[in-house]
């Protein structure tokens, strides 16, 4: 009763294109029921809420209701999709990779290779953590073997490990690609030249 009416009321709201009252409702039903509900209601009651703070650009908020949402269900595709939205904006970097991981393992297969691909990037670039940005790109080389971007990124990333080895077998592999452009072929011979 309690949930369905709530629904209502932030249907209507939302129609009026009053999102900000909306949040603020359910934010207080939440505070006041959220222990009585039902893991399911709960978790898409806090979804809803998160897409509310997101789309009024609170992304700290949203995080938390995602994060709320998150422990009734741990692998809600929803949730997850939501959080790395609103970490990507706040920014919490670590999170961001950790939440890209667990989509990864959720979704099919198909959609896999991006979040850990992008996961990887992230540790990479905004964490500066060349050894997790390896697992990464690892990971995300088992579901789209010999991926130019992965490869190119990967021997990178063991160069800043002190991999070298590795880093100029890699190179090898990517030099040896398919789809190297020439510029990109004349760029990674300077870095093997380099390595070597």
């Amino acid at each position: 009763g309690d949930v369905t009416a709530m629904r209502g009321q932030l249907e209507v709201l939302e129609e009026l294109g009053q999102k900000s009252e909306g949040a603020e409702k359910l934010s207080a039903f939440l505070a006041q029921h959220a222990r009585s509900l039902e893991a399911p209601a709960r978790v898409e009651l806090y979804l809803y809420l998160g897409q509310l703070h997101l789309a009024l650009g609170a992304a700290e908020a949203a995080m938390m209701a995602g994060e709320k949402a998150l422990e009734g269900d741990a692998v809600h595709v929803g949730c997850l999709r939501l959080l790395i939205s609103a970490c990507d904006k706040v920014p919490v970097y670590e999170k961001a990779v950790v939440y890209r991981q667990r989509l990864a393992a959720v979704v099919p297969e198909a959609e896999r290779y991006l979040f850990l691909f992008d996961a990887a990037v992230l540790a990479d670039e905004k964490l500066s953590n060349p050894t997790r940005a390896i697992e990464g790109y690892l990971l995300a080389l088992k579901w789209k073997a010999n991926a130019k971007e992965a490869l190119q990124r990967l021997h990178v990333a063991y160069r800043a490990a002190g991999h070298n080895r590795k880093a100029v077998d890699t190179l090898k592999s990517v030099l040896a690609h398919p789809e190297l452009s020439h510029g990109e072929w004349k760029r990674e011979t300077l870095a093997l030249a380099d390595l070597t």
